[in-house]
């Protein structure tokens, strides 16, 4: 995970399920709760360990895991897993929208650095 780059799905997720564990968590665990490979979970995890996001206490055999809440870009992670929840059921509830949505924000973001999309209504 290079600064500055948008970070991985498993990532924000890992991240949200650390965060709601204030006591710490094993890999292991958050592998469970996610359903997700563990190899995938434990590279994912390293990698936010080097980036600095999640802090790594050994006791015994785990490494308990636990946000460091001294880390910058924290609030940035757990923004961007809320968006992805709220994204996810309009995406598959309403796909024509979405579509014309994604498809205004590509057109308008390739002509102007700034922009913003503001939707209004009621769906």
């Amino acid at each position: 995970m290079i600064k500055g780059s948008r970070p991985s799905l498993l990532a924000l997720k890992i991240v949200a399920n650390v965060f709601v564990n204030k006591r710490g968590i094993t890999i292991k665990d958050i592998s469970r709760n996610l359903k997700t490979d563990y190899k995938n979970v434990y590279d994912t995890v390293n990698a936010l360990f080097k980036t600095g996001i999640i802090r790594k206490e050994k006791i015994g055999n785990y490494n308990l895991c636990s946000v460091n809440m001294d880390y910058d870009d924290l609030i940035i992670f757990l923004s961007e897993h809320n968006i992805y929840n709220k994204l996810k059921p309009f995406k598959s509830r309403y796909p024509t929208e979405y579509r014309i949505i994604k498809e205004a924000c590509r057109k308008n973001i390739e002509n102007t650095p700034c922009f913003v999309c503001l939707v209004f209504g009621s769906y």
